[in-house]
């Protein structure tokens, strides 16, 4: 059926040359794939604008297809090539800017004449990538110039194709990292075939490097290599020989030639060539895509030493199959041992040829081009062309059928991927799904019965039937057609409410979740097609989660026969009781669907068995009270183990592979299956919905039951989020390529910097390092940009200004074993200034299993930190990320959302080990409050009020006993919280809110009048302030003007208009600098006395004051500027001078710590 439907597509190839299959990569790859399509019996025409001395030999090459040259440029001959009528228009080869915008034109222009021709995009190479790498290196303007045209072109056409082809899994990576409205995108890899020629280690000598050098990266690799690596290795080697072959290699590097250098040119035979060297090198600085060198190389059993950009897109594994290696020295030692070592050389020859026959070879690779080329499959899969118009002339289409593979259509499965955040799931399940038809619209179900099948089992009509009788409940039965034969499930139809089709046979799990994404209910049902259920099936599992409160609800398995087998499944009955359980069957398990789609439902890629455990695993994450998935003996199934003993046998090894599977994926995987033993035959401890019809206490002590989180050796993410940080971001990339903890990836998201931050990142070719760069947006969607491109278990976070110390990952991954129920940890850190000098320290509390004290905390201040600090990834998806709307303390916004759920742990390691860099471009400024605005502050305490009863919040306190006066301290803790952040106004509300019912309070009537006062000096300050403003513009007179203005308080704007003369302003300023002074809030009383200085420049009296201001704060180099200008006015000043002799000691006495 699907030849029938290939034979009857016409695919018309426009690139700039005939598949060139000599000439490098992408000509060749082009050339595998146009063989390829033919075999499959499409009919191939290919258009191409270009020629060479050698087009006849190439045509000749591909004789079953029709080739046509045209001159001009692409778009130019829309017409021409619609002439060759097109199903599908596959635009390849997009070398220069100029072709790529033709190609564009020519896109346009077939979208307005033939909309129904589907057009394919294939990128070949994400060239704005490469030339952003070349720019790197050269800093050439034309090479950004090149990269800017082709990201705009990339940006502009991507999302105008109906399917994206790209090379490796990076760049679709790369593609759908840009948020593009894209579509589809395919990864169609470089094909190699195995070579015939096998020469041993023994045979072969020297080094070789291929490429063609009409390219530019070739010739920078090449002398990289010659100039910088080749020195190492020739000093134990000096003999050792470097040979370079591949197209103009004889005209443009002949100036290399000499003893140890051999320069070939072009080679006839190839695979002969290489079958004479022992190592192949790919020292490349810079490219993109996929290395066809190395496929060549692979596919000859040459082993490779190459650098991180070289060895990019063949999922290669240093140590493996290759060596990695980004310094030059290192390189030259790995090229060394594999030369050398004749059983690692082995190995690796072994290994890369095995990689290329899996993944790189003719069949897999036609594989995925199926994948593509039905990814446009019509509805009329077996209908000519003709027939299929003539049809539809007559016919209008079904409504109600869901196509993936129409354009229109693909959209509507990505809607429903999106609706569930499944979206990631949309390239694997597009490419099997095939169409869904809705039978019966049913419009509120409050059961979904997933059913799937790849064959017609009679108890299937059975299946049905039974649950045919029980359409007194409201529920759908959603049937997933696993790739069966068409047509032979027609006649249960009418027994289904929605029927999906898939391609091919997906396995059992991925065909569920592809039946799960239709469901409308809030319960999910999953049966077993061959399972007879009981007559009452859809109620017993209704009732569950009527009378319990759980996620997942899993039922008996009874045998069908007298099978004595059947004896094997101990499993199948668990007894009378319902009690807490994973399920480890799948055919007669229910689920919450929110739960389900938020734990990402069934593994896709398990093949047979241990499904049901693997997700139950995974709902703890979700939701770690075990309780809340259970066994209940009321829903019952009939179902036999095995048929025969061979049969049993076969399962038992499937399900020994599925068990090993599940360990090295969850490594607390016995620890997971012995966690719930105690809770066996215990249906005491089941969770009773309110109203259920019994009532039992629950045990206290299952309240918060947590799986273990331990992992062995977590993958860490070091997350930094940056923005022009030229001068400081060096630091920070250095002390996370340090760690002595290594199983760690560097994630830098750039938030669109202006500055040469870019540079100064790539500049390091950290090979674990990912660099992205987007549009400017704000610090907290940078945040989230991090979480989204990380992999890691956990992420550490480290703002670009600052940095960690080398043993931050491996203190906090030392303690996971005896805390394995953390899931964040913190330390201390330093303060430093740009010098690297010691401002101040800070020490944390630790929060372990003090939840409760650490939500009130946020009373008084933020109690976590954000810098150094590791998050288990899992909680990002839990409880959301960082809240766009907080474009500062979006951090303490997320704390405390995490203290607010109260079921993650904290744990505080009480060393310093990180260092926060105070400058005046970072968001904080000098921890300056003036600096600060503090409307975040509040709405975050606003917001733990709202949720939060105060009697929970304020624990501590006796409610039981002193009831009254618990309020009042309460309530004056939380006024004095809004004061501290100078929130007056939330301030004066939440006193006037407990006076309404104690109007009387001595305590709460002086808090107002306190309150009442500061606005009215603020209110002061404003108009003050303003009118200075209006003669001069400093600095500090637009910091604190616009620290009063933010406070919004009621009055400010009226004063603006008052006019004081100088000497009131400055009777009033003094009189409030003396008066904050006295209240210890030194902020307040330096800003009043630096505006007094604007009155008075050269009193020696005043900058003494402010001086002395600064030194309290902790600023001793402001204080020395201040000083330093009294002691010139007053040099005889004895107070002056003990002043200036005290701030020069604090400033000599300063630690300093080493900035790497």
């Amino acid at each position: 059926m699907q030849k029938d439907y290939l034979k009857n597509i016409n695919l018309t190839i426009v690139s700039n040359y005939l598949p060139r299959f000599d000439v490098g990569s992408s000509n060749t790859r082009i050339y595998h794939i146009v063989k390829l399509l033919s075999n499959m019996g499409i009919y191939i025409t290919y258009i191409y604008f270009y020629t060479s001395l050698d087009d006849t030999r190439y045509i000749k090459s591909i004789p079953e297809v029709n080739t046509i040259r045209l001159n001009g440029s692409p778009h130019e001959h829309v017409q021409n090539i619609l002439a060759s009528k097109p199903d599908i228009l596959w635009l390849t080869n997009l070398w220069t800017p100029i072709f790529f915008e033709s190609m564009s034109q020519l896109m346009n222009n077939v979208r307005n004449r033939r909309p129904e021709v589907k057009i394919i995009l294939d990128t070949m190479d994400l060239h704005a990538k490469k030339y952003h790498r070349r720019y790197a290196i050269t800093r050439s303007p034309d090479d950004l110039f090149t990269a800017k045209k082709f990201l705009d072109l990339e940006k502009t056409n991507y999302p105008n194709a109906d399917a994206v082809v790209v090379v490796t899994e990076d760049e679709k990576n790369d593609i759908l990292g840009l948020k593009l409205d894209s579509p589809s995108i395919y990864v169609i890899p470089n094909i190699h075939q195995i070579s015939t020629v096998n020469t041993s280690y023994d045979q072969r000598g020297d080094l070789v490097y291929l490429g063609n050098f009409n390219i530019n990266h070739n010739i920078d690799a090449v002398l990289h290599f010659v100039k910088v690596i080749f020195p190492y290795v020739s000093k134990k080697y000096p003999k050792l020989r470097l040979h370079i072959l591949g197209r103009e290699a004889d005209t443009k590097l002949s100036q290399l030639a000499g003893p140890t250098i051999c320069v070939h040119g072009f080679v006839h035979d190839l695979e002969k060539a290489l079958a004479q060297f022992r190592v192949f090198i790919c020292p490349m600085t810079y490219g993109a895509g996929m290395k066809g060198k190395l496929g060549e190389a692979m596919a000859n059993g040459l082993p490779i030493v190459a650098t991180t950009i070289g060895a990019e897109g063949f999922d290669l594994i240093d140590g493996e199959n290759c060596f990695i290696a980004d310094f030059p020295e290192e390189f030259a030692q790995k090229t060394i041992q594999l030369y050398e070592n004749e059983i690692l050389w082995n190995n690796f020859s072994t290994n890369c040829r095995n990689l290329i026959q899996q993944n790189f070879s003719y069949e897999p690779v036609a594989k995925l081009l199926r994948e593509l080329i039905f990814s446009f499959k019509p509805a009329s899969i077996l209908l000519t062309h003709e027939q299929a118009g003539k049809d539809f002339e007559n016919k209008p289409p079904n409504k109600n059928i869901l196509t993936s593979n129409s354009f229109t259509t693909v959209h509507k499965i990505e809607s429903y991927l999106s609706s569930i955040n499944w979206l990631h799931k949309l390239f694997d399940y597009s490419s099997h799904f095939d169409y869904a038809e809705i039978i019966n619209d049913n419009k509120i179900p409050a059961v979904s019965v997933i059913i799937i099948s790849w064959r017609l089992h009679p108890d299937t009509t059975n299946c049905l039937q039974i649950l045919k009788k029980q359409r007194t409940q409201p529920f759908e039965i959603i049937f997933v057609d696993n790739g069966s034969d068409l047509g032979i499930f027609d006649a249960l139809k009418p027994n289904i409410d929605t029927y999906v089709r898939l391609n091919s046979n997906s396995g059992a799990y991925l065909a569920r979740n592809i039946g799960s994404i239709f469901a409308k209910s809030p319960i999910l049902f999953f049966l077993d097609d061959d399972a007879i259920p009981a007559d009452n099936i859809i109620d017993s599992h209704l009732s569950c989660y009527t009378k319990f409160d759980v996620i997942a609800v899993r039922g008996v398995c009874k045998p069908k026969t007298n099978n004595p087998l059947n004896q094997q499944a101990k499993h199948y009955y668990l007894g009378p009781k319902p009690f807490p359980i994973y399920a480890d069957i799948e055919g007669n398990t229910s689920y919450l669907a929110s739960a389900f789609f938020k734990a990402d439902g069934w593994d896709d890629a398990i093949r047979f068995g241990g499904g049901g455990v693997d997700l139950s695993r995974r709902l703890l994450e979700i939701e770690p009270d075990m309780r809340k998935q259970i066994y209940s003996p009321d829903p019952i199934i009939f179902h036999d183990f095995a048929s025969d003993q061979s049969h049993l046998e076969m399962k038992r090894e499937k399900q020994r592979q599925s068990r090993a599977r599940l360990k090295k994926k969850h490594p607390d995987y016995n620890e997971f299956i012995e966690s719930w033993k105690h809770f066996r035959n215990n249906e005491e401890v089941l969770l009773l919905k309110s109203g259920a019809s019994f009532v039992r206490t629950p045990n206290a002590n299952y309240r918060k039951i947590k799986s273990s989180k331990v992992i062995e050796n977590p993958l860490i993410s070091i997350c930094i989020p940056t923005y022009n940080r030229e001068n400081f971001i060096s630091s920070a990339i250095k002390s996370a390529a340090n760690q002595s903890y290594k199983n760690c990836e560097i994630i830098v998201v750039d938030d669109g910097s202006t500055d040469n931050t870019r540079d100064i990142v790539l500049s390091y070719g950290i090979k674990n390092l990912k660099y992205i760069q987007k549009e400017h947006t704000s610090a907290p969607d940078t945040r989230n940009r991090c979480i989204f491109e990380s992999s890691g278990d956990f992420i550490l976070w480290l703002d670009s200004d600052d940095f960690i110390s080398s043993k931050i990952i491996e203190e906090y991954v030392n303690l996971m074993d005896s805390f394995s129920d953390v899931d964040i940890f913190y330390s201390n850190h330093f303060c430093i200034d740009e010098k690297g000098y010691v401002l101040k320290q800070y020490s944390h509390i630790d929060w372990h299993n003090k939840n409760d004290e650490m939500l009130r905390r946020f009373m008084t201040k933020n109690p976590l930190p954000n810098l150094g600090t590791l998050v288990r990834k899992s909680i990002y998806s839990e409880i959301g990320e960082y809240d766009i709307n907080f474009l500062r303390a979006h951090d303490m916004e997320f704390w405390s959302r995490v203290a607010l759920a109260g079921k993650f742990t904290c744990k505080h390691v009480d060393k310093y080990l990180n260092y926060i860099r105070f400058h005046n471009n970072n968001i904080t400024g000098i921890k300056n409050p003036i600096k600060t605005d503090f409307s975040y502050e509040a709405k975050i305490t606003n917001n733990i009020l709202e949720k939060t009863k105060i009697e929970n919040l304020f624990n501590n306190l006796n409610w039981k006993n002193e009831k009254l006066i618990a309020f009042q301290t309460a309530y004056l803790k939380i006024i004095d919280r809004f004061i501290e952040i100078y929130a007056l106004n939330d301030a004066l509300l939440t006193c006037e809110k407990y006076l309404i019912n104690d109007h009387s309070n001595s305590s709460l009537l002086k808090k107002k009048k306190y309150i009442l006062e500061l606005m009215n000096d603020f209110q002061s300050h404003h108009a003050i302030f303003s009118q200075i403003m209006k003669k001069t513009q400093t600095r500090y007179i637009d910091e604190y003007f616009n620290f009063v203005k933010s406070m919004n308080i009621q009055g400010t704007e009226k004063n603006h208009n008052f006019e004081l003369n100088d000497s009131d302003i400055i009777t009033l300023l003094t009189k409030h600098a003396k008066k904050y002074f006295a209240l210890k809030n030194y902020n307040i009383s330096l800003y009043l006395y630096l505006a007094l200085s604007h009155f008075d420049p050269v009193n020696s009296n005043l900058l003494k004051i402010i001086s002395m201001h600064y030194l309290m704060l902790g600023d001793p180099i402001n204080a020395m500027h201040y000083i330093s200008q009294a002691s010139t006015l007053s040099p005889s000043d004895k107070e002056i001078a003990d002043l200036l002799f005290q701030t020069k000691k604090c400033i000599t006495l300063r630690s300093k710590v080493a900035i790497p």
